[in-house]
Parts: C-alpha cells; sequence; structure tokens
C-alpha cells in the first residue's frame, strides 16, 4: 500500500490540518503512559470494513501512519475488524466500532512496540458532531476509573483520518480512543484474567469492591452486571483473589448519548437517574469508600476542565452531574 498515495495522503492531512505531525511524536516505551492525544491515519478499505456487520467478520488489511520524532512518516501493517454488539448494527451506528491487530514483528522501533490487539472506539455516527463529544466523556470515563482504582484498563485519547483505498470515501477525521488489551492489564500486576460462570462479592477485596460499585452509581451506569459477566472482566492473583475491572461506559448518564437507556431490570427511567447496582454494605464500610472519592474529587473534575478535546457545555454538565453525586455521598441522610 507504501507508495505514491500514502505520500498524499500524508501531505493532504498535513495541509489541511487534519493531523498534526507534532501531536503524534511521542516517545514513550509504553503506548499507555503518554497521555497527550495521539493522531495517526487508518488507510483501509472503508467501503468494506463499513459493511462488515456481522459478529464473525473477516479482519481487513490496513496500515496505520503516524509521524516519528523527525517528522518522517512512519507506516505500520495491520488487520482491521469491526466488533461489538449495539454499536456494530448499522441502523443504530454508521460507524462501527474496530480492533486493530498488530503484527509483533512489525512494531519494533515504533509506537506501538509491545502491543498486540487494541480496542479501538469511534464515533458512531459521522455526521452529528456531538458524536464526537461522546467519545471525549467516555474516554474520561476511564481516566476517572483510573484514578480512583489501582487496577484499570488504561486509555489514551486519539485523532483518526480514516482513509479509503479505493478513494471512494472522502477522509473522514473524527476522535476516538485506544484501550488497553486485558491481557496487558492483567500482566501490569502479575495476574491473569478468568471467566466466571458467577460472581460473589466474598471473592474480591472489600474496599475495592465497593469502589467499582460505587464508581458505576457515580457515572450513573446501570449497563454492567458481576453475575452475568456484563462488561466487566475479572483478574486474579496468585493467591486466588479476584478484582473486578469495568469497561465500556457509553450506557452512562456521564456520557449520555441519544441511544442509552437503563437497564431493562432497573426502576428509572432516564439513563442519568442514578441507580446504586452494587453489593449491599454497612455504613461504615461506605463512608470509607465515600471519603476515598471525596479525596480524589479535585483530580478528577480537573481531568474535565484540563480535556481540549472535551467542549466547554459538555463539561459543565458533566461536573453538575458529578456534584449531585458528591452532595449525596457527603451528606449522611442522602449517603
Amino acid at each position: 500500500m507504501r507508495g505514491v498515495v500514502l505520500q498524499l495522503i500524508v501531505v493532504s492531512a498535513l495541509s489541511a490540518g487534519l493531523v498534526t505531525a507534532s501531536r503524534a511524536q511521542r516517545t514513550a516505551p509504553d503506548f499507555f503512559a503518554d497521555r497527550s492525544t495521539f493522531e495517526f491515519i487508518l488507510y483501509t478499505d472503508l467501503g468494506a470494513l463499513l459493511a462488515d456487520r456481522s459478529l464473525d467478520s473477516p479482519e481487513r488489511p490496513g496500515e496505520v501512519g503516524y509521524w516519528a520524532s523527525d517528522s518522517t512518516p512512519i507506516w505500520i501493517p495491520v488487520e482491521v475488524k469491526t466488533r461489538g454488539l449495539y454499536r456494530l448494527r448499522e441502523d443504530n451506528c454508521d460507524f462501527p466500532p474496530l480492533r486493530l491487530d498488530f503484527p509483533a514483528r512489525e512494531l519494533r522501533g515504533t509506537i506501538f512496540d509491545g502491543q498486540n490487539k487494541l480496542k479501538l472506539v469511534t464515533h458512531c455516527r459521522t455526521d452529528d458532531p456531538e458524536f464526537q463529544q461522546y467519545v471525549v466523556l467516555e474516554y474520561l470515563a476511564y481516566r476517572v476509573y483510573e484514578i480512583l482504582a489501582t487496577k484499570s484498563f488504561r486509555a489514551t485519547l486519539v485523532k483518526v483520518m480514516y482513509a479509503d483505498v479505493a478513494e471512494e470515501y472522502e477522509p473522514i477525521n473524527r476522535y476516538g480512543f485506544l484501550v488497553e488489551d486485558v491481557d496487558d492489564l492483567a500482566a501490569r500486576f502479575g495476574m491473569k484474567e478468568v471467566d466466571l460462570d458467577g460472581f460473589h462479592g466474598l471473592l474480591a477485596d472489600d474496599f475495592e469492591l465497593g469502589v467499582h460499585d460505587v464508581f458505576q452509581y457515580m457515572i450513573g451506569n446501570t449497563d454492567w452486571s458481576t453475575i452475568l459477566s456484563h462488561n466487566v472482566k475479572f483478574l486474579q492473583d496468585p493467591e486466588g483473589n479476584i478484582t473486578v475491572v469495568p469497561f465500556d461506559f457509553d450506557w452512562s448518564g456521564a456520557v449520555a448519548p441519544p441511544y442509552a437507556k437503563p437497564a431493562p431490570d432497573v426502576p428509572t427511567d432516564d439513563v442519568r437517574e442514578r441507580f446504586y447496582m452494587g453489593v449491599c454494605r454497612m455504613t461504615d464500610h461506605l463512608t470509607a469508600v465515600f471519603q476515598h472519592f471525596v479525596e480524589h474529587k479535585d483530580a478528577i473534575y480537573q481531568l474535565y476542565r484540563n480535556e481540549a478535546a472535551l467542549g466547554a457545555e459538555q463539561r459543565d454538565r458533566l461536573l453538575a452531574y458529578y456534584d449531585e453525586f458528591y452532595e449525596t455521598i457527603t451528606d449522611d441522610r442522602l449517603a
């Protein structure tokens, strides 16, 4: 795929301001250690990819392009596959979520060295600019959980120019974010991913699970279940202790895209109306968990205030939503 066409894409992307070379000059040995927005080009058969709407869709060949520290373009072959459930359906999202599968032998010395398969969370609807904001808000929910929990998925915001090999589509430039692979997350803590047919709170650390449960309440998320292993991963340490790690927050009140609804068995009508779905706990235990959230409040709010990709209206709405949560957990009666 390399050649004249790729060079034209690079030149046009730079001249149009679609991708800024300086933002791609990352030198961190660990891709997720650098949290500046990473900008790259995904060059593939967009027509075929956008038509792949089944769970067993094939991997499509493509290339990822970014700029090295000396501003020369770096191209890496990649296999691209659609994924997901709700967002995979074309009547819900005109642009599906993707998975990037990198060949390890091609990554040495590149920014993706050490990576393998990465989920790329995309913008869902191309013609509605609000859907870029929903992507940023979901990305920030991952970052909030990183602040609160020791073990969490890392995510990095990206700006992608999707370029079509057949030149049937104009380049699409949108925000997205990449999520750490679960095996890499487990390896960071000397753990392994396990499948559980059923989950009981006694399997996990009491405080750690409390942070998870209250976080889900904080962001107004009911699209999860430890019993059904829905939108959570289970990590196990050598002693057999289980850690619950959440993911996929787009149906939460903290993101609240138009399609988001409360879970069917939850007695609320609005996704922004919070409902606690965690383990029932004694007051003194919850007091310690609530205090943990209070201690990290400033860092969480600064995360939103410092994110340049987040619009002021969305930021103010979100922080007002979190204000309601903090009013609840700091009021003895409401708590």
